[in-house]
């Protein structure tokens, strides 16, 4: 929960903290003991985070949230002021957005575990599916996405 929300904002931080409780309560519902691929561990870490992303993702959505310009560490950011940060992150979604038009739903699944930092077993084991067929996944989004580049 620390990696996604300091102490400083306790409202955020406790929200956050119920909702990665919950997920680990999912996960201990949902894990298969029966294979031996993955541990209890690695699974439950990576639904939490996946939830706490879900979580954010969908807060963000619904609101804009207005925060103080000493919360914010510009400068460990590279940014000089808060209009390229907003700018930088208008960009951002701009590519998201474009990301998500050209890839198919599957593999925009597979593409947003990957650039979390799951390998591909760990997709694989997440979404219930052979390695084989993520990792063909993975090189095709990486086809069309430098293809698309390429175009620009």
């Amino acid at each position: 929960v620390s990696r996604f929300s300091s102490k400083s904002d306790a409202f955020k931080y406790e929200n956050l903290a119920q909702e990665a409780r919950m997920a680990l309560i999912r996960a201990a519902e949902t894990f298969d003991r029966t294979q031996s691929n993955v541990t209890f561990g690695l699974y439950a870490k990576i639904c939490i985070k996946n939830a706490l992303s879900s979580y954010l993702r969908k807060k963000e959505k619904k609101s804009f949230e207005i925060c103080s310009l000493d919360e914010l560490s510009l400068e460990a950011e590279g940014f000089s002021d808060v209009g390229d940060l907003l700018i930088e992150n208008e960009r951002a979604e701009n590519i998201y957005k474009i990301i998500k038009e050209t890839l198919s739903g599957y593999e925009l699944d597979v593409f947003n575990l990957y650039i979390d930092g799951n390998s591909v077993t760990q997709i694989a084991a997440i979404l219930d599916r052979n390695e084989k067929s993520v990792a063909n996944t993975v090189h095709r989004f990486k086809v069309k996405l430098r293809d698309f580049l390429n175009r620009l």
